[in-house]
């Protein structure tokens, strides 16, 4: 966008009184001049986006500085903005905030180097001192992220409510537990591409957040055994956790004296809450889960998962390639307002079991489904296929794999008689021929059903 710094200026003149909302994305124009005399004129400021621009470091501070009651601050894609966690000790009121590396979908090419600056554990540190009503935050691709950092920042944010991290490869379980103790509103948790996660924490976490409605843990390799419950840890393991709890606020130096004293109080506090026997959930508010390759995922997780999350509307096992017909049986009949499915394979490991049993489950109780994403399911056929496009009446989105054009212009055929109209997508710009395999993306309106 080609807006000036003095066209803005003008422009924010007139209304400035009114404006408690600002986004600025893509405006490449724009300078650190626009920070210190457009938005200096909008006093009510609470949300500002300046994604995708030239801003520097010198300029977000002037907004913070100008702002201190702002409660959104969006700088994603910002190759300027380099200390950006260092603006949190002038907002205490801040409740979301997008790092510049949010839409990233891989670590940048500038390496470490330049990403450490961005957010690291004194940089998490900061947010829990001075923004401790932060109740969204996403940390994209930050390798001086560690599980340090996390458990600080939970013990100062307890109001947090989503939190989105992506490839930060120094996570264990400790970070999640330590989201697990202290977050009880959190309602969002994204960690993926982290360091591989297990059930130890996974379980706690589900068990202590019952408002936890989205989970996203996608490639923990060795995730197994979900039972959404954990047992109280012994005197020696609570005495050994509060000797790494000393030693990780050791590690933030950066903190202040307050924090530190912030973060014992309510780490003596958490110890003490424990329950004497182990806690359990007979039902959650789990509507979205993620566990796209998580190898060593089972049917006897999923059978718990099923047991506890009846009002789940989407679910991805894709690439859970252990997974049989019964886990998928076992989804489809107790979570029956389920509305996205995705049980595509993965070409690179052991072929997925899955057949058109899964597809019997599928048609006679996911009435509800929109999104079946079946691609790399060699095993399930044509018919098998036609059964779920036949019985689930609002389906509109199906994803396959085709061998030939045969296969391809009968499902097509087969769909057109029973959909009346199909549109045909290329999923991953694959050509078939009879020697070739492609995943195309097959859409269709809902099935009208006559109500004689």
């Amino acid at each position: 966008m080609a807006i000036e710094d003095a066209a803005l200026t003008d422009a924010v003149k007139r209304v400035s009184v009114y404006i408690k909302e600002i986004s600025l994305r893509g405006c490449t124009s724009l300078t650190d001049f626009s920070a210190f005399n457009a938005l200096a004129l909008c006093r009510t400021l609470k949300r500002v986006d300046i994604c995708s621009t030239n801003i520097t470091d010198t300029g977000l501070h002037t907004i913070v500085t100008s702002h201190p009651r702002l409660e959104y601050v969006s700088c994603n894609r910002c190759p300027f903005i380099t200390h950006a966690y260092m603006i949190f000790r002038k907002l205490h009121y801040l409740k979301r905030f997008s790092d510049p590396y949010e839409d990233c979908i891989e670590q940048p090419e500038n390496g470490n180097e330049g990403i450490l600056h961005v957010a690291h554990n004194e940089g998490l540190a900061a947010v829990a001192l001075y923004s401790s009503e932060l109740q969204e935050l996403k940390i994209c691709y930050c390798p001086g992220v560690t599980d340090a950092g996390i458990k600080i920042l939970a013990e100062g944010c307890h109001n947090l409510k989503s939190l989105y991290i992506v490839g930060c490869v120094e996570l264990s379980d400790a970070a999640v537990i330590a989201l697990a103790d202290n977050c009880p509103q959190l309602e969002r948790l994204t960690a993926s591409q982290v360091g591989n996660l297990t059930a130890a924490s996974i379980n706690r976490l589900l068990a202590q957040c019952n408002k936890l409605q989205c989970l996203q843990i996608e490639t923990s390799e060795y995730l197994t055994g979900i039972s959404f419950t954990y047992s109280k840890p012994s005197v020696f393991h609570l005495r050994k956790g509060q000797q790494q709890s000393n030693l990780e606020t050791n590690i933030v130096s950066t903190a202040s004296q307050s924090s530190s004293h912030h973060s014992e109080a309510d780490s003596k506090h958490s110890v003490s809450s424990t329950t004497t026997s182990p806690s359990s959930l007979n039902g959650t508010s789990l509507i979205i889960i993620d566990l796209s390759f998580c190898f060593q995922m089972d049917d006897g997780s999923i059978d718990q998962i099923s047991r506890h999350c009846p009002l789940l509307r989407y679910i991805s096992v894709r690439g859970c390639y252990l997974l049989s017909d019964n886990a998928v049986e076992m989804v489809a009949r107790r979570c029956t307002l389920l509305q996205v499915l995705d049980m595509s394979g993965n070409p690179s490991m052991s072929t997925s079991e899955l057949t058109d049993s899964s597809m019997l489950s599928i048609a006679s109780h996911c009435r509800r489904l929109v999104m079946l994403n079946l691609t790399k399911n060699p095993r399930i056929t044509i018919d098998g296929v036609m059964m779920v496009v036949h019985s689930c009446f609002c389906l509109k989105r199906l994803a396959i794999t085709v061998t030939a054009n045969g296969d391809l212009l009968e499902i097509l055929r087969l769909t057109q008689e029973d959909r009346s109209m199909v549109c045909l997508q290329d999923f991953n710009i694959t050509y078939v021929t009879a020697e070739t395999m492609g995943d195309f993306l097959i859409k269709f309106p809902p099935k009208r059903v006559s109500t004689i």
